[in-house]
């Protein structure tokens, strides 16, 4: 009857021993998981990119509960932007020389297409307009004139102030109103870090389950 009375003892002191460090670590991995998707979402906020590309980040926890072996993803619903904004890159313009950034005579006037659906379908609602139409300005303007700056590697698109709306007499209304810049390409510098915020969550994760362990 001893001998049972002390097995029994073991064996429960052995259950609470698993059962406190599985406590542990589900503790230190939910933490850690809500600390780096916390952090993701800070960064994009902080770079000033937008609540909608803050709320790309999204964690999915896993056995956190009760489970001996829990786990965290923390993944991005908008890969391509967050890997952009994670690194240096250069943005060209596809099958054309210029990236065409309407200025403020064009975006007064609403010269800007909207994103189309698939086969030029308007969507619904419809996104707010990102790219420059340059067509429509020169359908109401007539031919605009290209001027080139800085040795030919920026350029503006300048329509007659008579046409524009300009009311300047004289040598500015000759000057005509800039309507589009072009752009050879764009430079985007990094602004996310988040190799930074995993490894310091790799660091939180560790030390909190190291300090759930008991003591020798």
């Amino acid at each position: 009857m001893g001998i049972q009375w002390v097995d029994k003892t073991f064996e429960q002191a052995m259950d609470d021993l698993v059962k406190d460090m599985g406590a542990g670590v589900r503790t230190a991995v939910r933490s850690a998981a809500t600390s780096l998707h916390d952090e993701l979402r800070r960064q994009v906020d902080a770079a000033g990119l937008g609540d909608g590309l803050a709320a790309a980040w999204q964690v999915y926890l896993y056995g956190v509960h009760t489970s001996l072996n829990p786990a965290a993803l923390i993944y991005s619903k908008a890969t391509l932007l967050h890997d952009a904004f994670n690194t240096s890159v250069t943005i060209t313009a596809r099958n054309a020389r210029w990236l065409v950034i309407p200025l403020p005579a064009a975006t007064a006037l609403g010269f800007q297409l909207r994103p189309q659906g698939r086969r030029g379908r308007q969507l619904s609602p419809p996104l707010p307009a990102k790219w420059s139409n340059v067509d429509a300005a020169q359908a109401k303007w007539g031919a605009l004139e290209f001027r080139p700056l800085h040795g030919g590697n920026k350029a503006l698109l300048v329509a007659p102030a008579s046409q524009a709306g300009g009311r300047s007499p004289g040598s500015a209304a000759r000057k005509g109103v800039p309507v589009f810049l072009l752009l050879r390409n764009v430079k985007l510098g990094k602004r996310l870090d988040v190799e930074g915020a995993l490894a310091h969550a790799r660091e939180q994760l560790y030390s909190a389950v190291m300090a759930s362990l008991p003591s020798a």
